[in-house]
C-alpha cells in the first residue's frame, strides 16, 4: 500500500456494503489498490487494478483526484475518480470483484483548487460533494439515485480562502462549510439544508492557520466552537474560539498539546469518555515519531493525557486525517490515516 499511498492518498470506506470498510489506495497513475480487513481487524494482500489515469496525458497538467462517497445511500460507497485537464474525466466507479468499474460517467469536470469533501448537505441521506472552485467560489453536486448532479455554484468565498471542511458548526442540524484564510481567521458558510450555504460568512479571530480545522462544543456551554492547529508552519498548539448564541463569541484560547517541534497532523472531537463533554483527539507528529494527545473537553484548561504510537517512516509529515473507521467485529473505533498507512489508536468510537 505503501507505494500508491505516497503517490496519492489512502482513504477508507465500505465499499462493498458489508458495514466494514476496506483501505483504499489511490496512485498518480491511475492505480487502485483495494485491502480488506480480516475480522480482528487485520489488513489482508492488497489488489491493484489499473485504469488510465494522468499517465496517458504525458505533457499536460492533469490533476487527478479520488474520493470514497455513497452517492446513492445503498451502505456501499463509489469511487469518484477526476481528471482536469484539456480532456477532462469524472467518473463514479463500483467494486465489482477485484475490478473497480464505471458505473456513471458524468459530463462535468471537477476543478477544484482544494480537497474534496462528502457530506449530505441537503439532507436527503444520500453523500454529496462539496469543493472549492479554482475560480474561488463553492461548488456541491448533489448525490442521488443517478450518481452526482450537475454542480450548484456559489456563493464566492473570501480571497485566498483554503479547505473547505464540513461541519455542524451553529448545531441546527445542517452541514456548514468552514475555510481559512491565507489573511487569518476562519470563515463559517452557514448551510441552507437544501444543498447551498449563505452568501455571507461569518468571520472567527482563529488568526493564522492552515488546518485541520474542526467544530464541537468543547466547553460544554451548548454552542459550537472551531478548533484548529495555531500558526501557518503546524506546531502542536491547538486553538479554540469559542462559539456563542450569534456565532463567535470573539474569544479563543490556545492549548500547547505536545512539545514545539511537533505538529498536529489529524484532529477530531467526541465524547470519548461518555461523561457528557466533548473531548479533543489530535496525532502529533514530530519527524517519524507519532503521538495521540488526548484532551478532556470542558470549560477551563484541557485535560491532558498521551500515548504513544508506532513510528511512521521517513517520509511522516502532518497531513493525515483522524476519523472514525468499522475495521473489525468490535464495533467502530478511530484511527489515524496519512499517505504512509493506517494506524489503529485504540480508541473505540461511540
Amino acid at each position: 500500500m505503501l507505494r500508491a499511498a505516497q503517490a496519492g492518498a489512502l482513504q477508507l470506506g465500505d465499499v462493498d456494503g458489508d458495514g466494514r470498510d476496506e483501505a483504499v489506495a489511490l496512485g498518480r497513475g491511475g492505480d487502485v489498490g483495494l485491502g480488506e480487513f480480516n475480522r480482528a481487524g487485520a489488513l489482508g494482500p492488497v489488489r491493484y487494478d489499473m485504469f488510465y489515469g494522468a499517465d496517458d496525458w504525458v505533457g499536460e497538467e492533469v490533476r487527478a483526484r479520488g474520493l470514497l462517497l455513497d452517492v446513492d445511500g445503498d451502505g456501499a460507497e463509489e469511487l469518484l475518480w477526476a481528471l482536469a485537464g484539456d480532456d477532462s474525466v469524472t467518473e463514479l466507479r463500483r467494486v465489482r470483484g477485484e475490478r473497480w468499474e464505471v458505473v456513471w460517467a458524468l459530463p462535468f469536470a471537477i476543478d477544484a483548487s482544494g480537497p474534496l469533501r462528502a457530506g449530505d448537505v441537503d439532507g436527503d441521506g444520500d453523500a454529496d460533494l462539496v469543493y472549492l472552485h479554482q475560480a474561488g467560489m463553492l461548488v456541491t453536486h448533489a448525490g442521488g439515485p443517478e450518481g452526482l448532479a450537475e454542480g450548484t455554484s456559489g456563493p464566492f468565498v473570501i480571497e485566498g480562502a483554503m479547505g473547505p471542511w464540513l461541519g455542524d458548526v451553529d448545531r441546527d442540524g445542517r452541514l456548514d462549510a468552514m475555510l481559512l484564510s491565507w489573511g487569518g481567521g476562519a470563515h463559517v458558510y452557514r448551510g441552507d439544508g437544501r444543498g447551498g450555504f449563505a452568501g455571507a460568512p461569518q468571520t472567527w479571530p482563529i488568526g493564522w492557520s492552515s488546518g485541520p480545522l474542526v467544530t464541537g462544543d468543547v466547553d460544554g456551554d451548548g454552542y459550537g466552537d472551531l478548533l484548529a492547529a495555531a500558526g501557518y508552519d503546524g506546531g502542536a498548539t491547538l486553538r479554540v474560539c469559542h462559539g456563542g448564541a450569534d456565532g463567535p463569541r470573539g474569544d479563543c484560547r490556545d492549548h500547547r498539546l505536545g512539545p514545539e517541534v511537533a505538529a498536529i497532523g489529524g484532529l477530531a472531537v467526541e465524547d470519548v469518555d461518555g461523561d457528557g463533554m466533548t473531548d479533543v483527539l489530535a496525532v502529533l507528529v514530530a519527524g517519524t515519531s507519532r503521538q495521540l494527545a488526548f484532551g478532556r473537553g470542558g470549560a477551563e484548561e484541557l485535560a491532558l493525557h498521551h500515548k504513544s504510537l508506532p513510528d511512521g517512516g521517513s517520509e511522516t509529515t502532518a497531513d493525515g486525517v483522524l476519523r472514525r473507521a468499522r475495521l473489525d467485529d468490535d464495533g467502530a473505533e478511530w484511527v489515524y490515516v496519512d499517505r504512509e498507512g493506517l494506524t489503529r489508536l485504540g480508541v473505540r468510537a461511540r
